[in-house]
């Protein structure tokens, strides 16, 4: 997926009915993974300081692999780095650490080798008081990380990001409920209205337009 290339329609139209479907999450993260080039994708909301995963889509992933995560794993090398950094920043795994120390680590082991995952590019949706909701796409060695690939590569999941958040998500729309209520972390997080979210009057069709805008802000350290 080049950089200000159009999500297809079927996908575009899929992202819209998963914000009030939650089963189809899973369809939608694996268009996305598609049209990215990569292996798997997910979205979790999660309390990284509390180690708690409060929910979570995912596509092509282990189970074994994910009940690791849950158990032992929320705390690991690149989620403490993205719980400071603020909804919208686009950060890919090898600038937080090398995959050679990577490969060194518990987490490593247990989560990303046996699901042959090695790279990873996430990017928060929501990050506040201690909750982060956040957008994750996996690749394996061999398909390599999403900086060194080129032609609009690393512009790829800043604009998937970009419908997704266009779409009008919010962590509760995400979760397929009402409200979401994490103890500890203030007031739930409203419901957002997708044609609202895209401005009065758009359309999804005008809401297209949105993956143009996808492009990898500033890191915060």
């Amino acid at each position: 997926m080049k950089a200000g290339s159009e999500i297809p329609e079927r996908l575009l139209d899929l992202i819209y009915d998963a914000t009030m479907e939650e089963t189809l999450w899973s369809d939608v993260l694996a268009g996305i993974a598609d049209l990215t080039g990569s292996l798997n994708g997910a979205l979790f909301g999660q309390v990284i300081g509390a180690s708690k995963v409060y929910f979570s889509h995912t596509t092509r992933s282990s189970e074994e692999c994910l009940r690791a995560f849950r158990e032992r794993h929320v705390q690991n090398p690149l989620s403490l780095y993205m719980d400071r950094q603020p909804a919208g920043v686009l950060v890919a795994s090898d600038e937080i650490i090398s995959l050679s120390e990577l490969k060194k680590t518990a987490y490593y082991d247990e989560v990303f080798r046996p699901q042959d995952v090695a790279h990873n590019a996430m990017i928060p949706l929501e990050n506040r008081r201690g909750f982060t909701a956040a957008f994750n796409l996996c690749r394996s060695e061999r398909q390599g990380p999403f900086e060194e690939r080129g032609n609009g590569d690393v512009e790829a999941p800043g604009a998937a990001y970009a419908t997704l958040n266009g779409a009008g998500l919010s962590p509760a729309r995400i979760q397929g409920a009402a409200e979401c209520r994490i103890p500890g972390a203030g007031p739930p997080f409203e419901r957002r209205d997708p044609a609202r979210s895209l401005g009065e009057g758009h359309s999804r069709e005008q809401g297209r337009g949105i993956v143009e805008l996808g492009h990898r802000p500033a890191a915060v350290a």
